[in-house]
C-alpha cells in the first residue's frame, strides 16, 4: 500500500479522514496494520461477501434502482447461457 502522503495527495483529503478510511478497511479485513517482517501497511483481496457488500454500498450510495440491477443480472444471466447451449 502506498505511504499515507502519496494517499493524501492521491485523493485530496485530510489526514484524518484517510485514517478513517483505513480503520474501516482494517475492521472489514480489507487491510491490516504493519507487519513486524515487512515496512507499511497490507491489503488483503475481500471475500465474496465483502465483494458483495461494498458493491451494494456503492449501487445504494448512486441511488441504483433495484429495476435495473434486475435488468441488469437478467441480461448477463442470457449471456452466459447462448454459448453453453451451443450452436441451434
Amino acid at each position: 500500500m502506498p505511504r499515507q502522503e502519496d494517499l493524501l495527495a492521491e485523493f485530496s483529503v485530510s489526514r484524518p479522514s484517510l485514517r478513517e478510511a483505513l480503520r474501516i478497511l482494517e475492521a472489514r479485513a480489507h487491510h491490516g496494520p504493519p507487519r513486524a517482517t515487512s515496512a507499511g501497511r497490507f491489503v488483503h483481496s475481500p471475500t465474496g461477501g465483502q465483494r458483495r457488500y461494498s458493491v451494494g454500498l456503492v449501487l445504494q450510495s448512486r441511488g441504483v434502482p433495484m429495476t435495473d440491477l434486475r435488468d441488469a443480472l437478467k441480461s448477463m444471466r442470457a449471456s452466459v447461457r447462448r454459448p453453453l447451449r451451443g450452436p441451434r
